[in-house]
C-alpha cells in the first residue's frame, strides 16, 4: 500500500526531509514487490486450478455419458413395455366400448321412440290449447281494440278544440304584437324625420345668417 501524504508529512516533520524520501521510496518499493508477488501467487493458484478444474469436468463428463447410457437402455426398455402393456388394454378397452356402445345404441333408440309418442301427444295438446287461447285473445284484443277506437276518437276530438283555441290566442297576441311594432315604427320614423328636419331648417338658417 503507499504511503499517504499524512504519514509522508509526519515522516519529514520527524526525520528530516532525505531520510524521509528514503524511507518513504522503500515503503513503495516494498508495497510494489508485494504486489507483483502476490499477483504471480493469484496466477499460479488460478492456473492450478483452472486445470483441476478441467479435469473434474471431464470425469463428469465421462460418468455422465455413463449413466446417460444406462438410462436410456432403461428408459428403452421400460416404454417398450409400457408399448405393450397399453396396447392390451386398449383392445379390452375398445372391445367394451364397442359392446357398450352396442347397448346405449339401443336404449337411445327405444328411449327416442317413447320420446317420439310423448312429443306428439303433447305437441297435440299445445296445438289445441293455442288454438283456444288465440280466439281468446283476439275477442279480447277486437273488444280491446273498439274501445281504443272510441277514446281515440273521443281524445282527438278534445285535442283539435284545444288546437283551435290556442291557435285563436296565438292569432290574437301576433295581431296585437304586430299592431305595437307598427306604432313603435311609427313613433321611432316620425321622431327620426323630425330631428332630419329640424337638422335641415338649422343649417338653411345658418346659411341664410350667413348670407
Amino acid at each position: 500500500m503507499p504511503v499517504t501524504a499524512k504519514l509522508s508529512l509526519r515522516l519529514y516533520e520527524k526525520l528530516g526531509e532525505q531520510v524521509a524520501n528514503e524511507l518513504v521510496d522503500w515503503f513503495n518499493e516494498v508495497d510494489a514487490t508485494y504486489r507483483s508477488d502476490l499477483r504471480d501467487l493469484n496466477e499460479l493458484n488460478f492456473a492450478r486450478f483452472d486445470a483441476r478444474l478441467e479435469q473434474r469436468v471431464v470425469q463428469l463428463d465421462a460418468s455422465l455419458a455413463q449413466r446417460m447410457a444406462r438410462l436410456e437402455a432403461k428408459l428403452d426398455s421400460e416404454v417398450e413395455r409400457l408399448e405393450r402393456t397399453i396396447e392390451s388394454e386398449v383392445a379390452r378397452l375398445e372391445g367394451k366400448i364397442e359392446s357398450e356402445i352396442a347397448r346405449l345404441e339401443g336404449k337411445i333408440e327405444s328411449e327416442v321412440a317413447r320420446l317420439g309418442g310423448k312429443i306428439e301427444s303433447e305437441i297435440a295438446q299445445l296445438e289445441a290449447k293455442i288454438e283456444s287461447e288465440v280466439a281468446r285473445l283476439e275477442g279480447k284484443v277486437e273488444s280491446g281494440a273498439a274501445r281504443l277506437e272510441g277514446k281515440i276518437e273521443s281524445e282527438a276530438a278534445r285535442l283539435e278544440a284545444r288546437i283551435e283555441a290556442a291557435e285563436g290566442k296565438l292569432i290574437a297576441r301576433f295581431e296585437t304584437r304586430l299592431s305595437e311594432t307598427r306604432n313603435s315604427m311609427m313613433r321611432w320614423m316620425l321622431a327620426g324625420w323630425t330631428s332630419i328636419m329640424l337638422l335641415v331648417l338649422t343649417t338653411l338658417f345658418a346659411v341664410l345668417r350667413r348670407g
